[in-house]
């Protein structure tokens, strides 16, 4: 019976990212983000627990769009049973950038917030699907934050392509490379709405 049944522990390792490559290669071919709306001001920003990445996203994007006159943006999670605080790892890069976690806590997703957004983010793959199954009536303000990132063709990782990975549990420098992601992120998003906006 030892080795009949043959589980993922058994394929070396540079299948399993060839693979998994090949999966998220494929998920390209068929992934689309909706169009970009003309002169959005609402943004929903998701990720899972609302305690990491989707609140620096949230502070880093009014920033990043502080001279866009009445622009609003949230912030909130999938899986939220009570309101926590930012980790101690998240509030220490997010001050890094110059953004203040320390007072934040989670809160959960609903319909009004969605409604009320004209584009909602998720931070990966699965946030995107999660999103248009819960709240189908909406799928056309649904995106993947990832894909409007500068660098993102030159990523040798095709999973990075479209899911900025959750940092939480790891080390301060996790934190920081994801929070540097979002902020490509936030440039690339600002650079195709100011092209929207003037070519419309």
């Amino acid at each position: 019976m030892n080795g009949s049944v043959v589980g993922t522990e058994f394929i070396p390792a540079g299948i399993k990212r060839f693979l998994k490559n090949v999966y998220w290669h494929l998920f390209g071919i068929f992934f689309n983000n909706p169009p970009v709306p003309a002169a959005p001001r609402s943004f929903l920003f998701i990720c899972q627990g609302n305690i990491c990445r989707s609140p620096f996203t949230e502070a880093a994007a009014r920033r990043c769009f502080a001279d866009v006159q009445g622009t609003t943006f949230r912030s909130a999670g999938l899986i939220v049973n009570t309101a926590r605080e930012s980790p101690p790892n998240a509030i220490a890069a997010a001050k890094t950038f110059g953004i203040d976690l320390s007072s934040h806590r989670s809160i959960k997703i609903n319909e009004d917030m969605v409604a009320a957004a004209d584009m909602v983010f998720g931070m990966e793959a699965w946030h995107f699907r999660n999103l248009r199954k819960r709240f189908p009536q909406y799928k056309e303000k649904m995106f993947l934050l990832a894909p409007f990132e500068n660098t993102a063709t030159v990523r040798r990782n095709q999973f990075n392509i479209y899911n900025i990975q959750d940092p939480y549990g790891r080390d301060l420098k996790d934190f920081e490379n994801c929070f540097e992601r979002i902020e490509e992120c936030l440039r690339g998003l600002f650079s195709v709405i100011q092209d929207s906006q003037v070519c419309g």
